[in-house]
């Protein structure tokens, strides 16, 4: 059902759906919608975006009274970037080139959410950058390495648009893959370098870095150290890891909370299941376009970690038995488990003597009372323990 909010002077509607409703005394979680106002005065910053693989809104044409066809659009991945609270999409730049897209493009757009659009090499961004209409920034992807080509920074530049880049390596190893991959996105130990070109040359631009599900925290760390000696204006790409709900979801919530610590804008994807490759992975939604675990976790922690006051705060991650506790300040922090046998209070002792604490069942978008007791269980899903807001 649709819940209609008067919210100042604009009406705010939430799409809610009657299998996510708690029973009990939980409450159910409704993030803030983007809105154009915000989108336009929003700095660079924590925020929820998703990298299109797919189109956003696919068109088919479908047998009807023989001999004709009807087509058919789908505009279930649209309308669930706004149920998730998305205020940033990546998306190839060809899709600005097509009318169709470039209209669902605007849509969501017009709804609060920016677009970026990455081109393949400064050649391709070039050719497409004067005139692009329709986009807030312009990704430059630098094929098989790490630094641009300084001879096309200024010209990108005064084509008008935001620059964001990108280094696009084959050939990576990957851990458990006999095959080695391409890896989209820098990572720490590649900034220092292309701080130096970038002053040199005295063009701004925003670095993509990837955060591998693997070793999450430990980049971080890195990429923390990195902007303490270079103010940098980062952004996060991070991928489900694979078919395993359970570890897609907490996955997702590692990386929104890094990118809040960080203060940066994290993409995730697939935005919907990808089943014809060599990784096969599952996505914030499935093939018909039902929500996936992943998909509230990162529609309840990006609307909680907003609202928690604790952007930029420092990240410390501990292990407490088979718990992995991730704090983000002091008022807030992760909670994710690998087996059950720990209760809640054991787990976030440093936070249990609080009596004003609130915990969310990520995955299922429920908020209730901290109870310390909880006894914990991998299928529960990441939990996010906080403090409201105003609360002492």
């Amino acid at each position: 059902f649709f819940l209609c909010r008067q919210v100042d002077d604009r009406l705010d509607v939430h799409r809610v759906r009657l299998s996510a409703v708690p029973s009990g005394d939980a409450a159910y979680l409704l993030n803030p919608l983007p809105t154009v106002s915000a989108a336009s005065e929003r700095a660079a910053g924590f925020e929820l975006g998703v990298t299109l693989r797919h189109e956003l809104a696919p068109e088919v044409e479908v047998p009807a009274a023989f001999p004709s066809r009807q087509p058919v659009r789908n505009d279930y991945p649209l309308l669930s970037c706004l149920e998730l609270g998305v205020t940033c999409v990546r998306t190839p730049v060809a899709d600005l080139a097509d009318p169709t897209r470039a209209r669902r493009l605007g849509i969501l757009r017009a709804e609060g959410s920016r677009v970026q659009a990455f081109a393949l090499g400064e050649a391709e961004a070039l050719a497409r950058a004067h005139g692009l209409r329709g986009v807030d920034h312009l990704e430059v992807q630098l094929p098989g390495r790490a630094l641009p080509d300084v001879d096309a920074l200024r010209p990108l530049a005064e084509a008008g648009l935001p620059l964001v880049l990108t280094a696009v390596m084959p050939g990576q190893p990957v851990p458990g893959k006999q095959h080695h991959r391409t890896r989209i996105g820098f990572v720490a130990d590649e900034l220092a370098e292309l701080g130096r070109v970038l002053d040199d040359v005295g063009v701004p631009a925003a670095a993509a870095c990837r955060l591998d599900p693997w070793a999450s925290w430990e980049e971080a760390i890195r990429l923390a150290e990195a902007c303490r000696r270079r103010r940098w204006q980062l952004q996060l790409l991070a991928e489900l890891p694979g078919v395993d709900e359970i570890a897609n979801a907490a996955a997702v919530a590692r990386a929104l909370l890094i990118a809040a610590a960080l203060d940066a804008p994290v993409f995730l994807e697939p935005l919907i299941d990808l089943d014809r490759t060599m990784d096969v992975a599952h996505g914030l939604l499935d093939t018909r376009c039902n929500p996936r675990l992943a998909f509230d976790v990162a529609r309840s922690l990006t609307a909680l970690v907003k609202g928690a006051g604790a952007l930029g705060a420092a990240l410390s991650v501990a292990q407490r038995g088979p718990c992995e506790v991730a704090a983000l300040g002091e008022r807030c922090c992760l909670v994710i488990t690998d087996a059950a046998g720990c209760t809640l209070g054991e787990a976030v002792a440093d936070l249990a003597t609080a009596d004003d604490l609130r915990v969310c069942r990520l995955a299922f978008g429920t908020i209730a009372d901290f109870d310390p007791q909880t006894q914990l269980a991998p299928e529960a899903g990441p939990l996010f323990v906080y403090r409201p807001a105003g609360a002492r």
